[in-house]
Parts: structure tokens; C-alpha cells; sequence
């Protein structure tokens, strides 16, 4: 079980019974509990209960990531394609976003990437990967 999943749900499903209880937070004897861990397992094997995995989408920003930073990188040098750029990429790209990539629903991806580009290029805002690179030209 991956801890990370357990801590986010666990304190999703505890926050409501701290907050019965009047307290502002979830105390780690609870936390760390079987009572704790009883209900993390019946929502981590219900059917009806999708819980967003934070590594997956981690593994996903990351590919956006790479292949954002070399494409701003090469366009600094010349004028390349994103396809281009996915296409030397590819084997070490997460295969889950390169379906994304091809069905063209990268845009939440694209969103947070561009979010954290800016932040490492000093930049206030930028709508596309090539707003940052003619930032930086």
C-alpha cells in the first residue's frame, strides 16, 4: 500500500470525525490506528470509490516536464516541433502520457507545466511553451 495514498485518504475520512469531535486536526495515535486503517481499506478496495493516485499523475507531469523543458530549450537554438521534440523523447516518456499526448488532452498537464516553468524562469505568466521561449529569446 502506498503511503502517500494512505495518509491522503486517511485524513480525508478522519477530517469529518475530527471536526465532530472539535478537533482541528487528526491525532497521529488515530491517524496510525486500526480504525484508521479499516476504513482506508474498505475505500482503497471499493469498486465505487476512485481515489486519484498522486504518483500517476506525477509520473504524468513529468513527462510533460521533459518534453516541455527540451522543447523550450531546443527552440532557443533553432525552431523545432513538440512532435519533433516527443519523437527523440519518446522511450522515456510515461506511456499513459503519450495516449494523452496523441488523443491531444494534455491540457491540465500543460497548465501545472507551465505554472512551474514559470516559476523556474523567473516569469510572471505565460500561456504556452512558446510564450516562454520567446521570453527567454
Amino acid at each position: 500500500m502506498p503511503p502517500r495514498e494512505y495518509a491522503y485518504t486517511t485524513v480525508s475520512i478522519l477530517q469529518k470525525w475530527a471536526l465532530d469531535k472539535k478537533l482541528k486536526f487528526v491525532p497521529v495515535p488515530t491517524f496510525l490506528s486500526d480504525f484508521a486503517l479499516l476504513r482506508f481499506l474498505n475505500v482503497w478496495n471499493s469498486q465505487t470509490v476512485t481515489i486519484d493516485k498522486p504518483d500517476d499523475m506525477e509520473a504524468l507531469l513529468y513527462s510533460e516536464l521533459l518534453v516541455a523543458r527540451k522543447y523550450i530549450v531546443d527552440n532557443c537554438h533553432g525552431v523545432v516541433r513538440l512532435g519533433q521534440v516527443v519523437d527523440q523523447l519518446r522511450p522515456m516518456l510515461n506511456p499513459g502520457w503519450l495516449d494523452l499526448y496523441n488523443q491531444h488532452k494534455r491540457a491540465k498537464l500543460m497548465v501545472q507545466s507551465l505554472e512551474i516553468l514559470c516559476d523556474e524562469y523567473g516569469l510572471k505568466n505565460a500561456n504556452s511553451y512558446t510564450d516562454i521561449v520567446g521570453a527567454l529569446a
